[in-house]
């Protein structure tokens, strides 16, 4: 934090899942939570999801805690007399515990290593949000220097002087006003005894254990150190400080980075999760340039984790739904409002019901963004900083609402029904803070060539059948859609929109050959053999709700059917890259996955197989020449 103090409440959404597991480090047994491969937002009642940093929210019940807020993270104190409470008014998730990584709290005279601890210093109170939570427990510390002996509770650590990072005239440097000693956290000592109490708190019986970890600070420089001279240096050793976490810990481990700048990348791939300080507006209150919140968006895409993105606001509220917007651009998300104390500053926008993303954002004009949500629209607009949130369903322009085409019988182009005009927004009423909310003028899209909707037949009685969407189906946002050239044969194969089946009823998963039935493989078949890290990601839009993702170069999928041709789903999106498909080891085709928008979409094979079985593997390729086309993604394979 800027300003120390106790951390303040914030809103999150993320949902961790967690196995128990039993780690042992010497004579140290624990049981800690697995971290999760995947971390994904999930909001059950459709409401963005939130959580609860540090602190209680003033005149915010239990029940509502317990309804809307996961993870909760706390430092120990606050989670022994809060988690209790919260589980008995039913909440069931995930508890971080809080820790001020690069300060120890301690009693005051300790700032050079001179004479061992007097019993008054021993029993003096100490905050509780850091590595050492008692007077006892830094006593410990200091007096193992002194007498240069191990540390009691774990005698395979010799804490020295080099544990603390020290001023121009030698002295731990100290924070003054609250009593805390800046430690040294590129020593791999310390790294490793960090991870010993860590794993100590999480493994507390009877207390109310945390599945995680958060650190916070970890880029509060050290003011001209003998240490670190320079912020590089200093942030070189956080990154080796948060490996060392990553590989100590087998639980959930969060930082707050402070900005979102060019340190941000670099670490996240050591982290679950991170806090953003300064969303949206700087230290001062004041919005970034549109420029500069376009790289934040992007780089927050890339690092492709959850992040907590903390707005230092103003009592008036003025930017809060901008902020707020702003947010909802973001996938893995979560937002608060901070105005000083632990006051809670809601808006009516916090009780819209918007369900998860349709896709990811566009830019409909320069500087002004949009995303589609299962019950309502976002628009962003980043020149005058405003912001509309459209809660209820929303429906696509005329010129951008596709045609549905039946390819049971001869092909045929009959356009849905035009859609009215978005509607601009619905009015919020004014906050008690007294909000100001300045709505934005969205510019529409040009008319986009029109896009095809392909649609599988239902499949006779003897097989289960997949059901056919109704013409008044709302149909995904189409842009103009991509041509993929293959190699043999030569025909131009188009990527088509494709609107996958309403009924969860099962489809066969295997392969019917030579009576022109079309059987539909999902991305979960166990027909299908992935090599690399794929991850599946939730999409109500997908085949079956869900598609496979990847940011692995290289990674691949093959399966092995029987039939004639054969598509491909899969989804695009601006971060998307190239997927080239094998069939029986030969490169048949490239499919670009790039789109301006999310959407699901369908690639054909273009020519016709010798009757018989055959092998078709995808393979990612990422284009190393645009940094932000790092995914490749994989819904299904129909096979004809």
């Amino acid at each position: 934090m800027k300003k120390k103090a106790y951390r303040l409440p914030m809103i999150l959404g993320v949902i961790l899942l967690t196995l128990n597991n039993v780690v042992s480090v010497g004579a140290l047994t624990t049981t800690v939570t697995n971290r999760s491969d995947s971390i994904s937002l999930a909001g059950s009642n459709g409401y963005f999801p939130q959580a609860l940093i540090y602190q209680e929210l003033l005149g915010v019940p239990d029940t509502l805690i317990a309804d809307r807020f996961n993870p909760i993270i706390m430092a120990r104190r606050q989670l022994d007399s809060a988690l209790p409470r919260y589980k008995s008014a039913g909440w069931n998730g995930l508890a971080l515990q809080y820790f001020d990584a690069p300060w120890l709290n301690g009693p005051s005279g300790l700032n050079n290593q001179s004479a061992i601890c007097t019993s008054s210093q021993r029993n003096a109170y100490v905050w509780g949000n850091s590595i050492t939570m008692t007077g006892a427990e830094f006593c410990n510390l200091h007096d193992a220097i002194v007498t240069k002996s191990s540390l009691p509770e774990f005698p395979q650590l010799f804490p020295t002087e080099n544990w603390f990072v020290h001023n121009a005239n030698g002295r731990i440097s100290r924070n003054v006003g609250i009593t805390q000693y800046r430690v040294n956290l590129g020593n791999p000592d310390v790294q490793k005894w960090f991870v010993l109490v860590a794993r100590r708190e999480l493994g507390k019986s009877g207390k109310a254990t945390a599945g995680g970890v958060f650190w916070d600070d970890v880029r509060d420089n050290p003011p001209t150190s003998l240490e670190y001279p320079s912020r590089s240096l200093w942030e070189s050793a956080i990154i080796e400080f948060l490996k060392a976490m990553q590989q100590g810990l087998d639980v959930p481990s969060w930082a707050n980075l402070n900005y979102c700048d060019e340190f941000f990348l670099p670490v996240m791939q050591y982290l679950d999760g991170a806090m953003i300080e300064v969303w949206g507006l700087d230290w001062s209150g004041n919005p970034y340039t549109v420029a500069e919140q376009k790289k934040q968006l992007d780089r927050i895409d890339q690092g492709n984790k959850p992040v907590v993105l903390m707005v230092q606001g103003k009592a008036d509220q003025r930017y809060q739904l901008y902020t707020l917007g702003l947010a909802y651009l973001v996938d893995d998300w979560s937002y608060f409002y901070y105005s000083g104390g632990n006051a809670y500053y809601s808006l009516p926008e916090y009780e819209y019901q918007l369900g998860a993303p349709l896709g990811e954002r566009w830019e409909i004009s320069s500087g002004i963004w949009q995303r589609e949500f299962q019950n309502g629209r976002v628009t962003v607009n980043t020149n005058n900083r405003s912001a509309t949130i459209v809660n209820g369903q929303t429906q696509l322009p005329p010129s951008l609402t596709p045609t549905l085409v039946i390819t049971s019988g001869p092909a045929s182009n009959t356009p849905l029904p035009a859609s009215p005009t978005p509607t601009p927004g619905i009015a919020s009423p004014t906050p008690s803070a007294t909000a100001v909310t300045v709505q934005s003028t969205v510019t529409a899209l040009p008319a986009s060539p029109t896009a095809t909707v392909v649609v599988i037949p239902p499949t006779p009685t003897n097989t289960e059948p997949v059901v056919l969407p109704t013409a008044t189906q709302t149909p995904l946002l189409t842009f103009p859609t991509p041509t993929h050239t293959s190699l043999p044969p030569t025909a131009t194969t188009t990527a088509t929109n494709f609107v996958p089946p309403n009924s969860p009823t099962p489809v066969p998963t295997k392969a019917t050959n030579g009576s022109g039935l079309e059987t539909i493989f999902d991305d979960k078949d166990i027909a299908f053999a992935y090599t690399g890290n794929w991850e599946d990601v939730k999409n109500r839009n997908a085949y079956k709700n869900s598609y496979k993702m990847t940011y692995q170069d290289g990674a691949s999928v093959t399966l092995n059917f029987t039939g004639q041709s054969f598509s491909i789903l899969y989804n695009g999106g601006r971060a998307f890259s190239k997927m080239n498909v094998y069939v029986d080891g030969t490169l048949v085709g490239s499919i670009n996955q790039q789109q301006k928008a999310a959407a699901q979409l369908r690639w054909d094979y273009p020519g016709q197989l010798a009757s018989g079985s055959h092998t078709l593997k995808l393979v990612f390729v990422s284009d190393k020449t645009v940094a932000t086309q790092t995914k490749g993604s994989f819904d299904a394979v129909i096979v004809r």
